[in-house]
């Protein structure tokens, strides 16, 4: 609202706006008129937004205050060693969790930090059949934690190589010792990243360890949903770029060869097409390596992959 009301050059003016909102409502002839109308109606819509937004801010307000009151009250519960009392509370912030704060940024923060409360009150008050459950969640949403920790940290640490700003590194060894643990350590993305994380601060990457991240990846491919191996794969192709960006290395070969890979393993397409910016990398990377037969081949094979768009210029 505030970028329209300023004026920005790429927003609808007002009667865009007005024409979008009221496409059935005529406006009247005269520019005068015109101009009365569209701005009524859109000062009209702007502060129903402002309301609406409003409301919603008190409403994401209240949520974390409610969720912050009855975590309280568990452990209020947990302290009076009131089994009873601690078991319905928890399935109460348990119902509360999944149907109200699922999308919630917090969710997950929540649930680890009410399954730890439940986890350490089971040897005072069991609850029933459930020890197993509470140890599988705790895990779960561990790995959830580190893993997602790990890949924020390592984008933070390309951005302070590309952008020279520099961050801080709080936490990290608290992280990489979690990402440690024997419970994590057939979690590929765990593994990788927290190695990778290790080498930038060691400032050890280099074409062999570029390589052996790679073939972690090859060798558990087809374990893993898409969206995480395409996580493992972002992760090699930015060693790949630190070593030739960064450290000037050439490596024609290992550059078609992690390509390649994500070609064949569909880790390069979008809705099923190949950007130009990848097709072109592919063939430039045939080229470096001396495989014109293979580039060659590859044009004429992918090329009708090219978004339809990309599709004149190749």
């Amino acid at each position: 609202i505030k970028a329209y009301l300023k004026g920005k050059s790429h927003l609808p003016d007002r009667q865009q706006f007005y024409t979008h909102l009221f496409p059935e409502d005529p406006l009247p002839d005269a520019p005068e008129e015109q101009q009365q109308v569209i701005r009524k109606k859109t000062d009209r819509v702007i502060h129903e937004l402002k309301g609406h937004l409003e409301d919603f801010l008190l409403w994401k307000q209240n949520l974390e205050k409610n969720l912050q009151r009855e975590v309280a009250l568990l452990k209020v519960y947990r302290d009076r060693r009131s089994p009873e009392l601690f078991w319905d509370q928890y399935r109460k912030i348990n119902r509360l969790l999944d149907r109200t704060y699922r999308n919630h940024n917090d969710f997950f923060d929540a649930k680890s930090l009410v399954e730890r409360e439940a986890y350490a009150f089971f040897d005072v008050a069991p609850f029933p059949n459930r020890h197993e459950k509470l140890a599988s969640s705790l895990i779960h949403l561990d790995a959830y934690y580190c893993r997602t920790r790990l890949v924020d940290t390592w984008v933070a640490l390309m951005n302070q190589m590309l952008l020279n700003h520099e961050i801080s590194l709080d936490g990290v060894e608290e992280l990489l010792s979690l990402a440690d643990q024997c419970a994590y350590r057939d979690d590929i993305i765990i593994r990788s990243y927290a190695r990778s994380v290790r080498l930038y601060l060691e400032d050890g990457i280099n074409r062999d360890s570029m390589l052996d991240i790679f073939a972690d990846l090859k060798a558990h491919i087809g374990e893993l949903p898409q969206e995480l191996a395409l996580g493992a794969f972002n992760l090699v192709s930015n060693h790949l770029a630190i070593l030739i960006s960064f450290k000037g290395m050439q490596l024609p070969e290992e550059r078609l060869r992690i390509m390649w890979f994500g070609l064949e393993n569909g880790l390069l397409y979008k809705g099923g097409s190949l950007s130009f910016t990848n097709f072109s990398n592919i063939v430039n990377a045939a080229l470096e390596a001396k495989e014109l037969d293979r580039a060659t081949s590859f044009i004429d094979d992918y090329q009708d992959r090219l978004r339809p768009e990309a599709q004149i210029p190749t």
